[in-house]
């Protein structure tokens, strides 16, 4: 995935528009695609590096280059 497909899926997850993906919004997406929301959850707390219960465009870019 190049930087162009990390920043549209950002603004995919972020349906409200204000520059962050919140607990809601990241569940809400990956729930319709089956995943289970316990994962989901945790999932979420990792890439909430700050911890202040949403998801900045720095910390979606560092989560999705680092390695599996």
């Amino acid at each position: 995935m190049d930087i162009q497909d990390i920043h549209e899926k950002f603004d995919s997850l972020d349906i409200d528009g204000d520059g962050y993906i919140d607990r809601e919004e990241f569940i809400q997406h990956y729930e319709r695609r089956g995943q289970d929301i316990d994962i989901l959850a945790s999932r979420f707390d990792e890439v909430d590096i700050d911890g202040d219960g949403r998801i900045s465009r720095d910390e979606f870019l560092t989560a999705a280059r680092a390695p599996l």
